[in-house]
């Protein structure tokens, strides 16, 4: 199902193969279902995880349902998201730690590669960037502004202020 800016609400997070969580999104009226392949996946997991997230990825696009995966920031790991996930029926990319627009180009280009060769149309799978560092709020506009993908920007906010010294607060979670 395309990811449509315009009426996307609601983005609910799955760790990539929790049964229980998928079946209980699945049952929700979240706009989109978020397979989790970074923070919510130990180090050691990761490759289970990307088997689990392309059954989680059939069984949400079977349910008629928009489906994004949250990928690792780190390039080897994001390289072995991006080959296990890029399907027919994905509807974004939620891309971390975004700092610049080239960034974002780069795997635009990446992901148009795979789409090509495994023939899906050019363009469908679209990016929602999480800015996460000071140096992606400066770079913001241009970040914005970067690809036709880019159907969204979140603020990664416990990384930001960590970047920048603050405290996390456990209350901020309310607001």
């Amino acid at each position: 199902m395309q990811l449509d800016p315009e009426r996307c609400r609601s983005l609910l997070f799955v760790p990539a193969g929790n049964e229980r969580f998928l079946n209980s999104a699945l049952r929700g009226d979240a706009d989109v279902i978020q397979i989790d392949l970074e923070d919510a996946i130990a180090p050691n997991q990761k490759e289970v995880a990307r088997e689990h997230a392309k059954k989680d990825i059939a069984a949400i696009v079977s349910a008629g349902r928009a489906v994004s995966v949250r990928v690792n920031a780190e390039k080897s790991l994001l390289d072995n998201d991006f080959d296990a996930t890029v399907s027919p029926g994905l509807s974004a990319l939620t891309l971390p730690k975004v700092e610049n627009a080239e960034m974002v180009r780069e795997l635009d280009d990446q992901v148009t590669r795979l789409e090509e060769s495994r023939m899906i149309p050019s363009g469908g799978i679209r990016f929602i960037a999480q800015i996460e560092s000071a140096r992606g709020i400066l770079n913001v506009r241009e970040i914005a502004q970067s690809s036709p993908r880019l159907a969204a920007l979140g603020i990664g906010m416990e990384d930001l202020i960590a970047e920048v010294g603050g405290k996390v607060d456990p209350d901020s979670l309310y607001f």
